[in-house]
């Protein structure tokens, strides 16, 4: 069952995504998380750039996550030498500082946080 739409809720979903994910990916994480149009509806690449355009949010362009110094969780696994579960795990102990827009959207890890981390394996704890 979905839960009910509200504007606000949407557009400040929509808008702390808009540059982290694509209209296609916006589209499948909101379907994904039953979040339904206005009209109760699901969404569509199309609806989800008449929402942009409507509210005058900016859309994705390729390479602004480098220059926000943003990346995500497998990459900040790659960098830590650890794998992808290993990463939320540390993510949600609080070792790895990151941020999750909602539910079902990709975790956003500053590079800046990771250098603590870089070239070397995390320790396991027992």
């Amino acid at each position: 069952m979905s839960r009910p739409w509200t504007p606000q809720d949407d557009a400040s979903r929509t808008s702390s995504a808009r540059v982290r994910r694509s209209s296609k990916k916006c589209r499948r994480l909101l379907n994904r998380i039953r979040v339904e149009t206005g009209h109760g509806n699901a969404w569509t690449q199309e609806r989800v750039r008449g929402f942009r355009n409507h509210h005058e949010i900016a859309g994705h362009r390729d390479g602004e996550w480098a220059e926000r110094g943003e990346i995500t969780l497998e990459a900040a696994a790659k960098i830590v030498g650890v794998c992808n579960m290993t990463a939320l795990r540390m993510l949600r102990r609080g070792d790895i500082k990151g941020r999750q827009v909602g539910p079902g959207a990709p975790w956003v890890i500053k590079t800046a946080d990771l250098t603590g981390f870089t070239g070397r394996k995390h320790q396991t704890r027992r």
